[in-house]
């Protein structure tokens, strides 16, 4: 009957969780591509969905917000980027806005609850070490 038509089957269920799955690796996909953190409208747009089925896909497949995610992704792509600088052209705010922080001062913090130290020390060990 109609009633059976719209339950959901085993079917059904499997192939939302391969859509989770897409919605993610499409929004890695676009970070990747870019370099740097994607804002949700982004995500959306890239993934065809809404803001609420964006985050569903990312807990259910990482048991993490994007938003939580993507400041790790770019927290590491940060730190990869002070690490390896020859620590003369590189500054923490150039490394911070390339890869998508917007606001220096928060990105200094989760830096330090990620990383135990600031990025000012990373950077400082970098120019420490290619001497």
């Amino acid at each position: 009957a109609l009633a059976d038509s719209i339950d959901p089957t085993d079917d059904d269920r499997r192939s939302l969780r391969i859509d989770d799955a897409w919605i993610v690796n499409a929004c890695i996909d676009l970070a990747e591509l870019t370099g740097r953190v994607p804002g949700i409208g982004e995500m959306r747009h890239v993934a065809h969905v809404s803001e609420t089925r964006l985050r569903t896909a990312f807990v259910r497949q990482l048991g993490i917000p994007p938003s939580k995610f993507f400041r790790q992704w770019g927290l590491d792509r940060a730190r990869r980027h002070l690490l390896h600088s020859d620590g003369r052209s590189v500054t923490i705010a150039m490394v911070a806005t390339d890869v998508g922080f917007g606001h220096l001062g928060r990105f200094s913090r989760y830096y330090l609850k990620q990383f135990g130290e600031l990025p000012s020390a990373t950077l400082a060990s970098s120019r420490a070490g290619s001497h």
